[in-house]
């Protein structure tokens, strides 16, 4: 969450993959989910294919919104 690709990078692909920062516990948890079932590199692919400014700044306006 303090790096600020929560919502537009990691969201699309798999929300559970996000966590609070200093959250040792949920960090743990995505890592072992992740040895149990590994990430969908297609997915993961075509998310960063469509990120771009726009993207950035149309999550940044919604976030605000908010």
């Amino acid at each position: 969450e303090a790096v600020g690709c929560g919502e537009d990078l990691v969201a699309p692909v798999d929300p559970t993959w996000r966590f609070a920062l200093g959250d040792t516990a949920a960090i743990a948890r995505v890592i072992s989910d992740w040895a149990r079932r590994p990430p969908d590199r297609e997915k993961i692919a075509q998310v960063i294919a469509a990120h771009d400014l726009t993207a950035t700044v149309r999550v940044v306006t919604e976030l605000a919104a908010n």
